[in-house]
């Protein structure tokens, strides 16, 4: 993951850029570690897992809202297509 967001950081806003990339990685170790092997393995459904897991462990619905802006900058690097699932507020 490193290599593919190195030249999308070194544009634009450098300390939103470095905010972001601790996100992405945030983002990319959860899908590491429920199974995903490279990038063509995370789909909708890691990113919903991910959003239950935020929420299991009481991180604001403001703080998941700048990882989804992470996350969908990542979806882009990767080549996806669409933006991934919004997070939904708590009930």
């Amino acid at each position: 993951m490193d290599w593919a967001t190195h030249s999308w950081a070194r544009k634009g806003d450098k300390k939103l850029r470095a905010l972001q990339r601790e996100k992405m990685k945030i983002f990319a170790a959860y899908a590491e570690l429920t199974g995903a092997m490279d990038a063509g393995q995370v789909g909708n459904v890691t990113v919903i897992k991910f959003w239950k897991n935020q929420r299991l462990n009481n991180i604001s619905f403001e703080e998941q809202m700048i990882f989804w802006g992470a996350i969908k900058e990542l979806w882009m690097i990767w080549g996806k297509v669409g933006e991934p699932p919004l997070p939904r507020l708590s009930s």
